[in-house]
């Protein structure tokens, strides 16, 4: 068969380079310092004292109290977009607001900026007008062409004079373009805070500056029993916890208009809906990127629902004590990176880091515990990078066929092939292999049954098996670049560690239950432990002989995804490589050597056997 090769560099960072390097060593897994003490400091103020004094080196949720000291020398703050947002449903389904031009008048009246220069006064926002966060490397909102940020009336008001929307001489309010009045209710949930009430009444003013009737009140004081029946929108509350924008191709596909649960605002766009198929079932990650800005656009220029503000969360960190800070796009500077690369200001190996966290996870099961501290004791087959890159962890590589590329693979099926990093190995020495990511994902969709979320994102896995100890093979019975964010990403199980049946997945509790011992393979282990209040990591590789930090084992500032095409006159088998970009690792200091005292009120004998 006639083949060729053809080298294609996608990126994934939001940092470029035209020089890439192949990566030959990846020399990350084993930090620097040598623990870590996770506790919850309470309010913003004994916070602040907190950093100030010492007894912590981060704080992840800051108050605007700390930029008055950030420009002292011992100090930095950095700011870091949740990946959520607020925003508007707005009801297609019914006239005059399925008219799309009419929801594009609100949405230039509406004043995003007003909202996060003077209503969100006690965290730091952000403007956004695309429908995925800004954090998610698929987000195309700087490539649009224009904005609704600064609540532009006038604009707003010549589109709904374009369209025939005549201002009542009587009312002083608008009539739709068949002549009929009408009002509009923004509503937002029961228990609601101050913030998306006043999302509500800012949606009330654009509305009036339009000359629209409108008013403002919960769910329930407007438009009847059933406020869908209305010309209606809906204030909420979007939060995501990865990168996964496939639910764009079902929220608003035409095919779902009827069905509130599924597409609540009703959108119907046949142009939209054509891009769904390739966003849904295209294997290469060019053509879901270029679906998804596709998507995107339209929906900007439609206004289904309008995006109104992310919020900011503010890290604050000392600068006196240690240097290897980074700086990660979506978790700030407490990530997992930081903490392989910390290390004390004189180049020192050892120290203790200790961070404010206002969520400390409840458990150290992963299938029920949703935190980036997690990061550091678990490891998956692959991670997002400082600028969302993706970066191998336990996998080195992975090649992805459908039966167009390997016949052996069934027609309409999709495999990955992932080459194991061989040197990793679990807390009690065990090498990390095939088989334990087999047994993960044969373990949650078995488990799935009972409630595993995990399991839940697997349903079309058609088989996992591991032909090597360092090869292991996963099939979906179907083709789409999404099944790989469902696996890519999820943290490995130790097989031989792990005795527990599928129906009992929500009781495994490993290190408070003294039955089930904690065996991983991150960087960190626990060594103390309150579910809610404090957690202790300790240096899997630590010992009081470890040598100085040196700079060989820093994070790259950008990676780039590298992506061979062995072209047949069929098709292509992509193998997925990754290449560095040149570092910059950022010098940040921190603080001083000793331990938290409510940490050291609880002594747990670690299961680390070094």
């Amino acid at each position: 068969m006639l083949c060729c090769a053809l080298l294609v560099t996608l990126a994934f960072s939001s940092s470029s380079s035209s020089n890439p390097i192949t990566v030959q060593d990846i020399s990350i897994n084993e930090p620097h310092i040598e623990r870590i003490v996770y506790e919850r400091y309470g309010t913003g103020d004994y916070r602040l004292q907190a950093l100030l004094a010492g007894e912590i080196e981060i704080d992840t949720d800051a108050d605007r109290s700390i930029l008055n000291v950030v420009n002292e020398s011992n100090y930095e703050a950095v700011e870091t977009l949740e990946n959520a947002y607020a925003y508007i449903i707005v009801n297609c389904r019914v006239y005059p607001l399925n008219i799309s031009g009419f929801r594009r008048a609100f949405a230039y009246a509406y004043h995003e900026a007003w909202i996060t220069n003077e209503v969100v006064d006690y965290r730091l926002s952000k403007e956004q007008d695309s429908l995925v966060p800004y954090v998610n490397p698929f987000c195309v909102v700087d490539e649009f062409d224009w904005h609704y940020y600064e609540g532009n009336s006038s604009i707003g008001n010549r589109i709904l004079d374009d369209l025939g929307f005549t201002i009542n001489a009587t009312t002083g309010f608008r009539e739709a373009p068949n002549g009929d009045p009408f009002d509009v209710g923004i509503l937002y949930p029961y228990d609601s805070d101050s913030l998306l009430i006043d999302i509500a009444s800012i949606g009330v003013q654009a509305l009036e500056s339009l000359h629209v009737e409108a008013s403002s009140g919960a769910y329930g004081y407007i438009g009847g029993s059933d406020p869908w029946e209305y010309p209606s929108m809906f204030v909420r509350w979007r939060q995501f916890h990865n990168y996964d924008i496939s639910w764009l191709a079902s929220e608003f596909y035409s095919g779902n208009a009827d069905d509130k649960d599924v597409n609540p605002p009703g959108f119907s766009n046949s142009s939209f809906d054509g891009w769904c198929e390739q966003l849904l079932h295209s294997a290469q990650y060019d053509d879901v990127y270029n679906a998804s800005r596709e998507m995107q656009e339209i929906l900007h220029y439609n206004v289904p629902e309008l995006v109104v503000y992310q919020r900011i969360y503010l890290h604050a960190y000392r600068t006196d004590r240690f240097a290897g800070f980074i700086e990660d796009s979506m978790r700030g500077i407490e990530n997992p990176w930081t903490m392989l690369q910390l290390h004390l200001l004189n180049g020192s190996a050892g120290g203790v880091v200790g961070i404010n966290y206002e969520k400390i996870v409840t458990t150290l099961n992963f299938f029920r515990a949703n935190s980036s501290i997690l990061d550091n004791v678990y490891l998956s087959l692959f991670a997002r990078g400082p600028n969302l890159e993706l970066i191998p962890r336990l996998a080195t590589s992975v090649i992805i066929e459908s039966h167009s590329d390997n016949p052996a693979v069934t027609v309409g099926h999709t495999r990955f092939t992932f080459s194991m990093n061989e040197s990793q190995k679990w807390s009690d020495d065990t090498p990390v292999t095939a088989d334990d990511v087999v047994f993960t994902f044969n373990y949650e969709m078995e488990s799935e049954w009972f409630g595993n979320p995990e399991g839940q994102e697997l349903g079309d896995l058609f088989s996992a098996y591991a032909p090597t100890p360092s090869t292991a093979v996963l099939e979906f019975s179907g083709e789409s670049y999404w099944y790989f964010e469902k696996i890519a990403f999820d943290y490995i199980l130790p097989e031989h560690a792990f005795d527990r049946s599928p129906e009992t997945w929500e009781d495994w509790d490993p290190f408070l239950n003294p039955s089930e011992p904690l065996v991983n393979c991150g960087p960190f282990t626990v060594t103390s432990f309150e579910p809610g209040g404090w957690l202790m990591l300790q240096n899997r590789y630590f010992t009081p002989d470890t040598p100085t930090a040196t700079a060989t084992n820093s994070i790259p500032n950008g990676f780039v995804l590298t992506v061979w095409f062995g072209v047949s006159i069929i098709a292509a088998a992509i193998i997925i490589f990754f290449s560095l970009l040149s570092v910059r690792a950022k010098r940040r200091i921190n603080r001083d050597n000793g331990q938290s005292d409510k940490a050291d009120t609880v002594i747990v004998t670690s299961v680390l056997n070094m």
